[in-house]
């Protein structure tokens, strides 16, 4: 159960993160005593103990970043599983920062001078997908709902190529060309960080997006799959695999291996990958399912034995985001499917009284059931 604490230390959590990242991005050494980056540490300092009955408010700024520096277990007991910091041993945001950052409500606003300029770019290059289906709905680009389907599905699928040449050629054969040809343009070349020093890339066994490449360690930088084992400790010459066997060697050409940006593969990919599964499950019951209805109104669209649910998968750490962020589905009730791992938001999801507002709660498996069992 969701309680009103684990909702507090949600909320702490989205401050301890924006502070990580303030302190972490566009800035060069310490700011000065006074400046942005020390107030938005101290504030989290606050934001702990208040939420996590800390033995002592943390004062001093070295007291707040060795609670940035330390496992999130730590500071929350109730999370005693999570053993990863918001901020690593070379003072960077971690995976689980990432995470807890890109949903949080305790962003600046946009045209904040606090919001960094990694935020901002992140943002821009999920824009570019957006911008794509408002061209598919305006018809600037052909194929309407099914073109932006092939589009979106190939790039959760296709994240990350050794060969960019023969990605257009698949691209032109899933899609309409003009749409094919702004994909293509999407990718951009392989980051430093995740190439070796012999120039490999370690695609995710799971996401397929490159892994970071840190010192003795390889791991995807995606919450979901670090949560599933995606990590690989780095000896002189060899890779041991934490829970995945390893992964192929891909070798970098100059001109030829690619990935989609940072923000596409956060806000496209990572959540795609459970659409897809989920869509996958249902229809092996045999359900209909289409994938992202109207030009991504929603998710899913599943029919069985006369029956249609309307479908958003929903795999957010903050259970208070997530209820603010919701948007009724005009005409029909929209069903919140969240990850089985997530059960515990249901009761403050379903607390907030949104059915009134045409919200279905339920997690990934219990829906399963739900579809599966109408006759």
């Amino acid at each position: 159960m969701e309680s009103g604490n684990g909702t507090r230390q949600a909320e702490a959590l989205g401050m301890m993160a924006l502070a990580a990242w303030q302190w972490a991005g566009g800035r060069e050494g310490v700011p000065e005593q006074g400046g942005e980056g020390v107030a938005w540490l101290r504030d989290a300092g606050g934001y702990v103990f208040a939420a996590s009955g800390y033995r002592q408010r943390p004062e001093s700024l070295q007291e707040v970043l060795a609670i940035l520096r330390a496992p999130i277990g730590e500071i929350f007991p109730a999370r005693v599983q999570e053993d990863e910091p918001l901020l690593d041993r070379q003072d960077r945001p971690t995976i689980r920062c990432e995470e807890i950052l890109g949903e949080s409500r305790a962003f600046p606003p946009h045209n904040s001078p606090g919001r960094s300029l990694q935020l901002l770019l992140l943002e821009q290059a999920q824009q570019r997908v957006a911008e794509v289906r408002s061209w598919l709905k305006e018809g600037r680009l052909p194929g309407g709902s099914w073109a932006y389907t092939a589009f979106r599905r190939f790039l959760i699928e296709h994240p990350f190529t050794s060969d960019l040449t023969q990605l257009r050629v698949e691209a032109g054969q899933a899609m309409p060309a003009e749409v094919a040809g702004v994909l293509v343009d999407l990718y951009e070349e392989v980051p430093n960080w995740a190439r070796d020093e012999a120039g490999h890339v370690y695609p995710c066994p799971r996401c397929q997006w490159p892994m970071a490449i840190q010192e003795d360690r390889i791991a995807c930088r995606g919450p979901v799959c670090w949560r599933q084992g995606v990590r690989f400790d780095r000896t002189a010459d060899d890779l041991v695999p934490h829970d995945w066997p390893l992964p192929e060697e891909v070798q970098v050409w100059p001109g030829g291996s690619a990935c989609v940006p940072y923000g596409i593969w956060r806000y496209t990919v990572q959540p795609g990958l459970g659409e897809l599964q989920l869509a996958r499950d249902l229809q092996a019951i045999p359900a209909e399912v289409q994938l992202w209805p109207e030009l991504d109104a929603y998710d899913l669209r599943v029919s069985r034995n006369g029956r249609d649910w309307f479908v958003d998968v929903k795999d957010w750490e903050n259970p208070v985001s997530l209820g603010q962020s919701l948007v009724p589905l005009s005409g029909k009730e929209l069903t919140i499917v969240v990850p089985d791992y997530r059960r515990e938001q249901l009761d403050y999801l379903r607390g907030r009284g949104d059915e009134k507002r045409g919200f279905a709660f339920t997690t990934a498996g219990e829906f399963f059931w739900q579809v599966r069992n109408h006759e």
